[in-house]
């Protein structure tokens, strides 16, 4: 697989749990959460293993339902590492995504109960804190950890 925003995403190509979790910027236990509850249409378990494959027109199709056009490609934090680089709580960084202050996009984690949570890739905590004259050294020194 490439990290390059140029992998591509169809059926001639399938990706491992890893692989999809890297692209979607989520855990790699998520992944097979959702593989297992047949949210990823065509992925299978390999036969006599544990392992399952996803094809790429799935990635494709999921990323879209993140809202993003290629595959992350960068860190992402959850809304509680955010709150934890800006000294803010989670409750008020999730109420800067939803009212479009802080970019930020929803992914499904549960499928039967249809909650989510929220990611935030690190260009666009970058480019809120610059916009709001905010010190980028809490996030330089925590994505150092």
């Amino acid at each position: 697989m490439s990290d390059s925003p140029e992998t591509v995403l169809d059926d001639s190509v399938t990706f491992t749990t890893g692989e999809a979790a890297k692209m979607l910027g989520v855990s790699q236990q998520m992944v097979i959460r959702w593989v297992d509850a047949d949210e990823f249409s065509g992925a299978y378990k390999v036969p006599g293993s544990t392992h399952r494959r996803i094809p790429g027109r799935s990635v494709k199709e999921m990323l879209a339902r993140f809202g993003l056009d290629a595959p992350v490609s960068e860190r992402v934090f959850t809304t509680g590492e955010v709150a934890e680089i800006m000294r803010l709580s989670q409750q008020t960084i999730i109420r800067f995504i939803d009212q479009g202050l802080l970019k930020g996009h929803r992914v499904s984690g549960n499928p039967s109960t249809k909650k989510g949570y929220r990611k935030i890739r690190e260009s666009d905590l970058r480019s809120f804190m610059e916009a709001k004259g905010l010190p980028l050294e809490p996030l330089e020194t925590f994505t150092k950890e």
